[in-house]
């Protein structure tokens, strides 16, 4: 073990105060989204991927960010090993990663076929990716020095680079794929169907997290101190807004009201010259048009 400790990289020096307070925002942040899972989940009688995805990936960040902060504030050569190079920079990361990668397949599979041997090259890939940086915070240091005058180190990095620009290609491929999709539905002749919707939605809200992954994912492979705590919120809250409690039906909840006011349209239509003596037509919007012997009187009323 003290061998393993002697070889791990070396952590930045960093003023302690404003990480905490920073990887406090992440340890809340996070927590909210764990808690806001288990209640708008808890109805449902099976637990849904996309909802472990969050869970993992929000638990993940807590734990991550907590161990940097202790790494911080008791600094010695163990807790940089174990609380800032194994969890913080290794193990979290890897978690919030993973989750972030399997939910673009998860989401994909749900509007569109794939068949099992591009399914297993897609999570062949996945894991590649990941062992080609997460053993130089967990394995390599038994066998190799990550000290910053090492010979091993000049190629961990290259790997390092290669990795970090393996998930974005990876995101560049699935939103071509959702691109695809979305241009087959839009093309469907005839109106829309609720499938082709739900379909439409899936698709644009995986192309919007594709690209703030992308740029999530660079900038914490170059900053390994507040570039890793910015990707440690940023996907858990992305995945959890987007896929988890689907913020389009919060919208348009919330727009609703303003929709029912605008939205004046007869229920039946109004015809001056109509034999009957006496017409009502209700309107949903503010106002009911009575019509008697060619005179039109209007009656405030309540907005249905």
């Amino acid at each position: 073990m003290a061998r393993w400790i002697d070889n791990t990289p070396t952590i930045p020096e960093l003023n302690p105060i404003p990480f905490i307070c920073v990887a406090t925002f992440v340890i809340c942040t996070n927590a909210l989204i764990f808690l806001h899972s288990i209640h708008i989940n808890k109805k449902r009688a099976k637990r849904t991927v996309v909802r472990n995805i969050v869970e993992i990936s929000a638990l993940a960040a807590i734990i991550g960010s907590g161990n940097a902060s202790i790494a911080l504030i008791h600094s010695n050569e163990t807790n940089n090993a174990i609380c800032f190079n194994l969890f913080y920079n290794g193990l979290c990361w890897g978690a919030v990663q993973l989750a972030d990668m399997y939910v673009f397949l998860e989401r994909y599979l749900a509007i569109s076929k794939c068949s099992s041997w591009r399914k297993n090259l897609i999570k062949t890939y996945i894991w590649t990716n990941l062992l080609m940086w997460a053993p130089g915070y967990t394995i390599y240091p038994f066998f190799f020095s990550m000290a910053s005058n090492s010979s091993f180190l000049s190629t961990y990095n290259l790997l390092y680079i290669i990795s970090g620009w393996g998930v974005v290609a990876y995101n560049i491929y699935f939103t071509v794929q959702f691109v695809t999709t979305l241009y087959v539905v839009s093309k469907a002749r005839g109106r829309l169907s609720e499938h082709d919707r739900q379909v439409s939605i899936i698709a644009i809200k995986g192309i919007i997290h594709c690209i703030s992954s992308s740029g999530a994912n660079l900038f914490g492979s170059y900053s390994l101190t507040y570039g890793c705590l910015l990707y440690l919120v940023w996907i858990p809250v992305g995945i959890h807004v987007l896929f988890n409690c689907k913020i389009e039906k919060i919208l348009l909840k919330a727009t609703k009201p303003a929709l029912r006011i605008y939205n004046i349209r007869p229920q039946k239509s109004f015809h001056p010259e109509s034999e009957s003596p006496a017409q009502c037509i209700k309107l949903k919007g503010t106002h009911q048009i009575f019509h008697h012997n060619n005179k039109v009187h209007k009656q405030k009323t309540a907005i249905e």
